[in-house]
């Protein structure tokens, strides 16, 4: 299974390859051909990777990639090296072709050989400027107090002595996402983030509770785990016990002595 970000890449790569005449999209149109190359129901982590994950020109929350660049308009085009990029986004400008089924390779191919290579067709706006609404079109069933409710009940959960660990690991979590981990039976599993929170799935099919921020950070603030009962109060312990006991997310000088 292609991970989100990827996802959302192939499909604005296709929209440029069928629409050579256009330098860029809205956000629905290539939310709109995720929905028609899919043969699974949309996840739930295309709309923020559109709106937010996937571009480069916006503040990082909290994926790095730089895969889109936002125009003035509220339009989408794909990144190019060279394009202005938020300082803290460091992570990679399109998919690693392995992470790509073969029928794929050839957009890797067209991106490096052609598209990376144009100049835009003209002069773009400040890239500061071009934030500003990032992410509207999407976010417009979301009212407001829905919004409040989801900032406090995990974003403003930041306990000083936490935040450079817990935010260190969470980025790796953001890194490794669709990569496999093992829970404590040996049995292989996989994870989304999803804005503030994790989906985990395994055996093909997502499991039905969605781990959020606070219980990441309540989790790290208790490293090293010797067991599932140590977070056992935490959304998914079991999956977030085998996270939190793997070398990809957390390293010996994570733990202190």
């Amino acid at each position: 299974m292609l991970k989100v970000a990827d996802e959302c890449w192939v499909a604005l790569a296709n929209l440029h390859r069928s629409n050579p005449s256009r330098e860029s999209f809205r956000p629905t149109e290539i939310l709109n051909r995720v929905k028609a190359d899919s043969q699974i129901p949309v996840r739930a982590g295309v709309q923020p990777h559109i709106a937010v994950h996937n571009v480069a020109n916006v503040p990082p929350n909290p994926a790095q990639y730089r895969m889109f660049y936002k125009l003035a308009s509220g339009e989408l085009r794909l990144f190019r090296p060279g394009d202005a990029a938020h300082a803290r986004r460091k992570g990679k400008i399109r998919p690693d072709i392995e992470d790509l089924p073969t029928e794929m390779h050839d957009l890797i191919d067209w991106y490096d050989t052609v598209y990376a290579r144009q100049v835009p067709a003209s002069p773009e706006e400040d890239p500061v400027l071009a934030m500003v609404g990032v992410g509207e079109e999407l976010w417009k069933k979301e009212d407001g107090d829905t919004f409040i409710r989801r900032l406090r009940d995990e974003r403003s959960w930041q306990p000083a002595e936490l935040s450079t660990t817990a935010d260190e690991l969470w980025s790796r979590l953001v890194k490794h996402q669709g990569e496999y981990f093992l829970l404590i039976t040996g049995r292989k599993f996989r994870y989304e983030v999803d804005g503030n929170g994790v989906w985990f799935e395994r055996d093909g099919r997502r499991i039905n509770r969605r781990l959020g921020r606070k219980d990441f950070d309540k989790a790290v603030s208790r490293l090293p785990l010797h067991t599932t009962t140590d977070i056992k109060d935490c959304g998914a312990p079991a999956f977030l016990y085998g996270v939190l006991t793997d070398s990809r997310i957390v390293r010996k000088s994570d733990i202190a002595a």
